[in-house]
């Protein structure tokens, strides 16, 4: 899957005006970087998940750099924890400090740069699945990590931005082009994903 570069969305912007001042350019940047963020945080979109391979220490986990969103971790033999398995501070405080003797971490709490395990010691290698947060898209034909099929999102976006700050007629109809260009990202993320599948006998089953 090939990917976008900024110097190239603004570039297929400019190429819908006529204005190619680099004030403008400069101000094109700032809105491609605005509707980066917007759509980071519309859906859990398939090419923003990532995992990664960590080892405990402690029962603590150290977020990766890109960290941007929790989606589960996968402890190798005993069981994968989703957000079900999230524990409020008084649980983890139970878990770790009640006679049950666990055998295996319990669940997990969340801070701001560590995800913590509770109510056993657990010291294997942990992959854990998660949302990554998107840098700032740069003016340079450096890859960033959208795809390129949300181009046509992006340079809407992008002349949406421009149609309001230049008070143009024309921003209503580029509004309802822009909620045309999200359906379709929607449905090409969502064909890409995998459905829960059917049995032989007809019942659906979980993965």
């Amino acid at each position: 899957m090939s990917q976008l570069t900024g110097a190239g969305i603004i570039n297929d912007a400019l190429s819908m005006v006529q204005d190619q001042s680099p004030a403008l350019r400069a101000k094109m940047l700032t809105w491609l970087n605005v509707a980066a963020q917007q759509l980071a945080t519309d859906r859990p979109w398939l090419w923003l998940n990532s995992t990664v391979t960590v080892t405990p220490t402690n029962n603590v986990i150290t977020k990766p750099a890109d960290f941007g969103e929790f989606k589960y971790l996968n402890l190798p033999t005993y069981a994968v924890y989703d957000d079900r398995n999230r524990l409020t501070p008084g649980e983890a405080f139970q878990a770790d400090n009640s006679n049950a003797g666990y055998a295996f971490p319990v669940g997990f709490t969340e801070e701001n740069g560590t995800i913590t395990l509770h109510g056993a010691s657990w010291t294997v290698p942990t992959v854990m699945g998660y949302t990554i947060e998107p840098p700032p898209i740069t003016d340079t034909a450096t890859v960033t990590i959208w795809p390129s099929k949300c181009r046509p999102y992006f340079m809407r976006r992008v002349l949406d931005a421009y149609y309001e700050y230049d008070m143009d007629d024309r921003k209503g109809q580029s509004d309802i082009n822009q909620m045309q260009e999200i359906k379709e990202l929607k449905e090409w993320d969502n064909n890409q994903k995998p459905k829960t599948q059917n049995s032989r006998h007809g019942y659906r089953r979980t993965r």
